[in-house]
């Protein structure tokens, strides 16, 4: 399992990546672009923002990663 240390320090290797507050989670961002990523501490657990093509790669890799469709990923079809 990741640490939330960890996690951090990968979100924010990316170039342009910053740390923003994401209602009780930590958000990550490239600087003016939507989140691409979140950070929940008291369960360690992160929610990876991906195109439905991209879910469907990794829905196929593990029965338990699953898709969770919202209207940022309806508008990315």
């Amino acid at each position: 399992m990741i640490t939330e240390g960890s996690f951090t320090q990968m979100a924010l290797s990316f170039p342009g990546t910053e740390q923003v507050p994401h209602f009780e989670r930590i958000g990550f961002k490239v600087t003016g672009k939507r989140m691409f990523t979140t950070y929940l501490q008291k369960d360690n657990t992160a929610n990876i923002f991906l195109t439905p093509k991209e879910q469907t790669v990794f829905c196929q890799m593990d029965k338990d990663i699953y898709p969770v469709p919202n209207s940022a990923s309806q508008r990315q079809s």
